[in-house]
C-alpha cells in the first residue's frame, strides 16, 4: 500500500497542477472576456 502511494503521489500531483493552471488560465480568460465587454 506504501508504495502504491509514492507511485500514485506524483501522477495526483502533477493532475492537480494541471487543473489548477487550467483553472486559472479559464479565469483569467473569462476576466479579460469582463473587462472587454465593459469597455
Amino acid at each position: 500500500m506504501i508504495k502504491l502511494g509514492m507511485l500514485l503521489q506524483p501522477r495526483i500531483l502533477s493532475r492537480l497542477k494541471v487543473t489548477t493552471a487550467d483553472e486559472v488560465a479559464t479565469d483569467l480568460s473569462t476576466a479579460t472576456r469582463g473587462w472587454r465587454n465593459r469597455f
